[in-house]
């Protein structure tokens, strides 16, 4: 098992130098680095913009991965790799002036303007009663509501001229169950099967994506097959 301290050493060094500092494999440590990081330490080279770097210990890791899009453990292992201690504060009291933002622009917008996620932007706004910014204003009417359900979120939309997004938010808000659903749930036997064969093999054996496989397993933090 690998703890959370020898992790953020990956890609902080040649996987060769890290192997014996840590007492592990080179194929270990590579194998870990690309399952949790998918960085590489390249001598003399770094890909991250000094604007980056700038918010490393400005705001939590998570709340920096989000902005920059990047893994919280890249993140955390670029900022131990400068000496950059982690930024303990916690932004949960909202000024006025950052409250005049609210609905006045994109959520997203007003999170990077901010520097605050965009689930906290959107939180606080639900919390003031802040309608979003540039609201459709265009009501349902029975007769569409009556069509919820019947056919695919994607083929109502293109139906009602509505967006996707909108036909979801109306048919869970409404509480009707999405009877034509593509997704193919997950079965308790598929999810034990999850890291004791490699995905590739386990998504043939599903009739997945290989890639539905990584991620289901990534989502249930289990381990890659070695």
């Amino acid at each position: 098992m690998w703890t959370r301290e020898e992790e953020t050493f990956l890609g902080t060094m040649p996987d060769r130098q890290l192997a014996k500092k840590l007492g592990r494999s080179l194929s270990s440590i590579r194998s870990r680095r690309h399952d949790v990081t998918s960085i590489r330490f390249e001598s003399g080279i770094d890909r991250w913009l000094a604007r980056e770097i700038r918010l490393l210990g400005q705001h939590n890791d998570e709340e920096v991965a989000h902005r920059i899009n990047r893994t919280v453990e890249a993140v955390r292992a670029k900022r131990v790799k400068l000496g950059i201690p982690r930024c303990d504060r916690q932004r949960t009291e909202w000024r006025e002036d950052e409250e005049q933002f609210l609905g006045t622009l994109p959520d997203l917008e007003a999170a990077e303007r901010l520097g605050r996620t965009v689930s906290a932007v959107r939180t606080h706004r639900c919390v003031k009663r802040i309608p979003p910014f540039k609201p459709t204003g265009r009501k349902w009417s029975t007769a569409e509501d009556r069509l919820l359900g019947t056919r695919t979120d994607r083929e109502i939309a293109k139906l009602l001229k509505r967006s996707v997004c909108s036909v979801l938010k109306r048919r869970l808000r409404l509480g009707v169950p999405n009877r034509c659903s593509q997704v193919v749930c997950w079965t308790a036997a598929e999810e034990k099967l999850l890291g004791t064969k490699p995905d590739r093999v386990l998504a043939k054996r599903f009739g997945r994506a290989e890639s539905a496989v990584l991620q289901r397993r990534r989502l249930k933090r289990i381990s890659q097959f070695r």
